[in-house]
């Protein structure tokens, strides 16, 4: 790999490690990470006129995603799934999953799974649901429930989630007849639930190396509590292997890990 090349794919593992949260799937217990990949696009004005170019070099996911897909599609990946997808010949969407952690998931919320795959899922089906970007769009991006137990939030705080979020479509929708009562009632229960839902990390994403999991959490669940204590941990970790010079070493064989 030339010099060039490992700078492209440092760019875009820095992308899903650093900005996004794939470290948390990779390293700790978070079953899925996703994450847009910005267009490699730039307007360009030519005699009055705006036209979309393509950006190159180092200001283009497209060198590293291509380097990815072909380590990728090189070594083997027992316990992670790292997959990029392309529109148009440009990487647009990427998600990340951790085997071991998503069949614990599937095992423990096993009726929203039911709900979605029916009472004859089974892993291979789901895994392989998971890895096409039309899942998330056409479905998981709607329930809030399963996306939030997917991507290691807790059942409790994406049960709230989505609760809340069922409030502020409904109050998003109320007419000008109804709007007097209920929408006082919608606003009510809205702000009920806004107690419990709190950010999970206020460290500025700004001056951290890797950025922290952050979501809506109910503060006072063990069960919140107990996934802070993981996510901080794993961001400690996270931040020691992105100071060392071999970083993308480290990222590369951990995905790569063989079983034994």
């Amino acid at each position: 790999m030339t010099s060039s090349q490992q700078d492209q794919l440092k760019r875009l593992i820095r992308l899903f490690f650093t900005q996004n949260e794939f470290g948390y799937t990779l390293f700790g217990n978070k079953p899925i990470s996703f994450c847009f990949i910005p267009p490699g696009t730039a307007p360009v004005t030519y005699r009055g006129k705006v036209f979309p170019a393509l950006k190159q070099g180092e200001k283009s996911y497209l060198g590293g995603a291509k380097l990815l897909t072909e380590y990728l599609n090189l070594c083997p990946r027992n316990h992670y799934c790292l997959k990029v997808f392309f529109d148009q010949h440009q990487p647009s969407f990427a998600v990340i999953i951790n085997k071991c952690m998503l069949k614990k998931t599937i095992s423990v919320n096993i009726d929203l799974f039911r709900c979605r795959y029916g009472k004859n899922l089974n892993f291979k089906l789901i895994l392989n649901d998971l890895l096409k970007k039309e899942t998330y769009y056409n479905y998981l991006f709607e329930d809030h429930l399963l996306l939030g137990v997917l991507l290691g939030y807790g059942r409790h705080n994406a049960e709230l989630f989505q609760k809340r979020s069922k409030f502020e479509y409904q109050l998003s929708n109320c007419n000008l007849i109804t709007m007097n009562t209920k929408e006082q009632k919608l606003k009510s229960m809205t702000a009920e639930f806004n107690q419990y839902l709190k950010p999970s990390s206020y460290k500025d994403f700004w001056t951290t190396l890797v950025n922290p999991v952050r979501f809506a959490v109910d503060l006072q669940s063990p069960q919140t509590k107990e996934l802070l204590k993981h996510y901080d941990a794993c961001h400690q970790l996270l931040t020691k292997i992105f100071k060392q010079a071999d970083w993308l070493d480290i990222i590369l064989q951990k995905i790569s890990e063989d079983p034994t």
